[in-house]
């Protein structure tokens, strides 16, 4: 990996384990700069770095969620409205899909996935007055549901 992952302030602000699989979120909010999600894979009985994902906007705010199924990464970035898909080819993470939310819903607060579905907490989003709100995708079937 090319970063240190305790250089970044909010190492840990997020973390999912699957399998041989660990993934942290590091935002990097206070003094600027690129926030990462960090791959560790297991071997054995010994954890070793993998990855580093970044942003492609350079967005603090990358990694604040994560979520691991499969051979999938979901990774939430509310100040961007963006979460990132990932899938694992061999020992690679490859970017699949930004899906975009609304500018200031705070869409990639959370990210949670089960088989094919993938939810998407958007905590500022609001019919009428302020109400919660998430997304549930697909495949690639978009549903827009409200909180209570």
């Amino acid at each position: 990996m090319s970063d240190d992952p305790l250089g970044h302030n909010l190492y840990g602000a997020s973390v999912d384990i699957r399998g041989n699989t660990a993934v942290v979120g590091a935002q990097q909010i206070f003094g600027g700069g690129t926030g990462a999600v960090f791959v560790f894979s297991r071997h054995g009985s010994t954890w070793t770095a993998e990855t580093k994902l970044s942003p492609t906007n350079n967005s603090a705010t990358f990694g604040l969620s994560v979520s691991l199924w499969g051979s999938s990464l979901a990774v939430g970035d509310w100040s961007a409205s963006t979460a990132s898909i990932y899938e694992r080819a061999g020992q690679t993470w490859q970017l699949q899909q930004t899906l975009a939310g609304t500018v200031g819903t705070q869409f990639g607060a959370a990210v949670a996935q089960r088989g094919d579905r993938l939810l998407i907490g958007a905590p500022r989003t609001s019919v009428g007055e302020s109400c919660p709100g998430q997304r549930i995708f697909t495949g690639s079937m978009m549903q827009r549901q409200r909180g209570p």
